[in-house]
């Protein structure tokens, strides 16, 4: 069984690398209502969530909680922090801090990263590095860009939320190698084309690698 950290040993490697994420909640969610912590001394993380007409509650543990809401905090503030402690706000969202750092987020966003983050693993989703953008695609054979916008990363799928599925597979690529965007890891990747001086991992990723994803089942 691989924890998340495992899977940032793999990308480290090379993007093209077979990855397998954990997943804690069943195929066929329609929402997660709920992401939180209970009030014992063991503070163990939870999602409350629908399948259909019913609803579920599942247990999960905090070294992949932790570890998850990295990746929201990256796509969310664009930073790479290891999450040292986590609180409930009043209004069901999350206050998550780090060593020198804290943040706040809502409700909706930490539910909806948590869903998506599922729906990117049943879907078997893959990331390519192209020159200039960067291309996920499904099982289902659906394919959509990630593109640079005012200098941050746009997915032009019809998710409304930045932790669309697709992004989050790209970051969970991209923080292994430092980067929290395609945007920035690409500009990375270019320019050290253009002088000529190649880092020793940029000789790991090809071109055109891909990131590819296998769901596992844990609690």
């Amino acid at each position: 069984m691989h924890s998340i950290e495992d899977t940032s040993a793999i990308a480290t490697t090379a993007l093209h690398c077979d990855s397998e994420l954990p997943t804690f909640l069943p195929q066929g969610i329609t929402k997660v209502e709920r992401v939180g912590m209970t009030r014992n001394a063991s503070r163990t993380p939870y999602v409350v969530y629908w399948v259909g007409e019913r609803r579920c509650c599942t247990f999960f543990k905090r070294r992949l909680f932790f570890k998850l809401l990295k990746v929201l905090v990256a796509i969310a503030h664009s930073t790479i922090s290891a999450v040292k402690n986590v609180e409930t706000t009043e209004w069901g969202g999350l206050k998550i801090k780090s060593t020198t750092e804290a943040w706040i987020l809502a409700r909706a966003q930490v539910n909806k990263f948590f869903y998506n983050y599922h729906q990117a693993v049943f879907e078997q989703v893959t990331l390519s590095f192209q020159p200039e953008h960067a291309i996920t695609s499904d099982r289902s054979g659906r394919d959509y860009t990630i593109t640079s916008h005012n200098n941050r990363d746009t997915c032009l799928c019809q998710n409304l939320y930045d932790s669309c599925p697709h992004r989050i597979i790209a970051t969970l690529a991209l923080l292994p190698l430092g980067f929290t965007t395609v945007t920035a890891y690409l500009a990375s990747k270019n320019q050290n084309k253009t002088t000529g001086i190649l880092e020793g991992w940029y000789h790991k990723i090809a071109d055109n690698c891909t990131y590819h994803t296998t769901a596992i089942a844990t609690r």
